[in-house]
């Protein structure tokens, strides 16, 4: 779930793994079977377009805003069936583009392309393994990973998941994601459904189900996610706070606006 913003250069950025939860989003889906019986996956419940989203850092007396667009269309990789989730936003370091290819069957990562300025991530998945290159602070890192399991995407690809789970009060559970920073790497997952609140954003008012997400073993890595309760979801809001250690404080994310196919 953390960034669509994602910097590359992550050698440069502050440290504390929350600066990269930049953005959470809305994503979408074609009508298709579910992807997983395990997690129950429901892709119908995902909805398509275009969204808009604002994301706000408050740190002590820094109040900084970051505008991302996310669009989601069906694509095609290698002749298989994919959901191509694009998205663009402009940082201090300029604008990242974050290109992400999903399985259409089962919601596991194909591809991702990352560029920001003269960074650039490029990754293949498998079931097995996760091969690549970072170009980023003058360095080339290549990637090659070795996967016990299957696991998804973190970024975009983790909050697709979110949106194809068949959401209730109560509903817990594990997820495995790979995660990109300064280094290619699986992360472990607790998530938890909570009761159902309204929440108002620019994009309207929306009745959302409250996702709370807990890095397995690292306690600042957490955040709440709500996601609509009208079908197909909309990703609608995020807040993940700051650790101390980081300055404190807190990161916002909310959906301004929707364009829907």
């Amino acid at each position: 779930m953390n960034p669509i913003v994602r910097t590359i250069a992550a050698c440069d950025r502050p440290a504390g793994g929350l600066f990269a939860i930049v953005l959470m989003t809305a994503l979408s889906w074609p009508p298709a079977t579910a992807a997983d019986p395990g997690l129950g996956l429901v892709a119908d419940n995902i909805a398509t377009g275009r969204f808009t989203y604002i994301t706000r850092l408050q740190i002590g007396s820094i109040d900084s805003e970051i505008e991302s667009v996310r669009e989601i269309r069906t694509d095609t990789v290698d002749d298989l069936p994919s959901l191509r989730v694009e998205t663009t936003s402009m940082t201090g370091m300029g604008e990242t583009v974050d290109l992400l290819q999903l399985d259409a069957t089962n919601l596991y990562p194909l591809q991702r392309l990352i560029t920001q300025g003269d960074g650039r991530l490029e990754l293949d998945y498998s079931s097995e393994r996760v091969t690549g290159l970072i170009q980023a602070a003058g360095q080339l890192i290549n990637v090659d990973l070795t996967l016990a399991e299957p696991a998804y995407a973190g970024d975009a690809g983790l909050d697709t998941l979110l949106l194809g789970l068949p959401l209730r009060e109560g509903l817990s559970g594990e997820l495995q994601a790979i995660e990109t920073d300064v280094d290619v790497y699986v992360q472990r997952f607790n998530f938890a459904v909570g009761p159902p609140e309204r929440i108002e954003t620019p994009a309207g008012s929306f009745d959302s189900w409250p996702v709370q997400i807990q890095a397995v073993d690292d306690p600042d890595y957490r955040q709440t996610v709500w996601l609509s309760k009208q079908l197909p979801r909309v990703f609608v809001q995020a807040e993940a706070p700051v650790p101390a250690e980081a300055g404190g404080g807190l990161l916002q994310t909310q959906l301004v606006a929707i364009e829907r196919e």
